[in-house]
């Protein structure tokens, strides 16, 4: 017969044991970001301060208590946690519109449900919430005001000569943010646009912040520009 005394140490381990791991399983983080769409392309806007909330409920057509609450970084990242996993059975990311001046467009996610392209839903019902895809949860926005383009046409040929237009050359845009130095510091990709049969690009963007880049480095290896020129912009380099 084992003791009383080893009998209660055998149960306060298990005891531990048991609260140890529930307290592991019942927070969970969600991550994503949210993103400026131009065109087709996604960029990496200074989408900061966009509220998302986390909302839990026990039916999946409703989107019920607020549980939680968080901002997006400077790069426009967030992550937003949840502290118990074991309140309710469905939990949605929700993008507080009122908290940005552009439309949604759309989100995509991993693991959650796209109910619309301001809520991801998640449920725990078949599997802990711990097990599954809990990142790359994304919200795509568009500017609501007026826009302005890039437009610009590539030849080729001699300098001057405008004869001969390029079909399918790449222009990278890039938007830059300046340091307090001064200097060009972290910059956002914001995709690669092409040009058409007539040698034209048409590079439509949100006239609001920041300073932008046009590089056409993307041409065929037995080809090389030999220079550029703008009306506007100051020339950097020929590309």
């Amino acid at each position: 017969m084992i003791p009383t005394k080893i009998w209660r140490f055998f149960l306060i381990v298990l005891i531990f044991l048991l609260c140890g791991v529930h307290i592991a399983a019942a927070q969970v983080t969600f991550y994503g970001a949210v993103y400026l769409k131009i065109g087709n392309e996604k960029c990496y806007h200074q989408f900061k301060d966009v509220t998302i909330n986390l909302f839990g409920a026990n039916n999946k057509n409703l989107l019920g208590t607020k549980i939680a609450t968080a901002t997006t970084d400077y790069r426009g990242f967030f992550n937003i946690t949840c502290t118990d996993t074991s309140a309710y059975s469905y939990y949605t990311i929700y993008l507080n519109r009122s908290s940005v001046e552009f439309d949604t467009v759309k989100a995509t996610s991993k693991g959650g449900k796209v109910l619309t392209s301001e809520e991801i839903l998640f449920t725990s019902i078949s599997t802990p919430l711990a097990k599954q895809t809990l990142s790359d949860n994304e919200f795509y926005l568009r500017y609501s005001g007026s826009t302005i383009s890039f437009s610009g046409k590539v030849f080729v040929g001699q300098p001057g000569d405008e004869t001969t237009p390029y079909q399918g050359a790449g222009l990278y845009l890039m938007q830059y943010n300046r340091n307090s130095s001064g200097d060009l510091g972290w910059y956002n990709s914001c995709g690669i646009f092409y040009t058409n049969a007539q040698g034209e690009f048409n590079i439509p963007i949100a006239d609001f912040w920041g300073e932008y880049i046009i590089t056409c480095s993307k041409i065929p290896t037995n080809y090389r520009i030999t220079s550029s020129s703008s009306p506007s912009g100051p020339i950097d380099s020929n590309y």
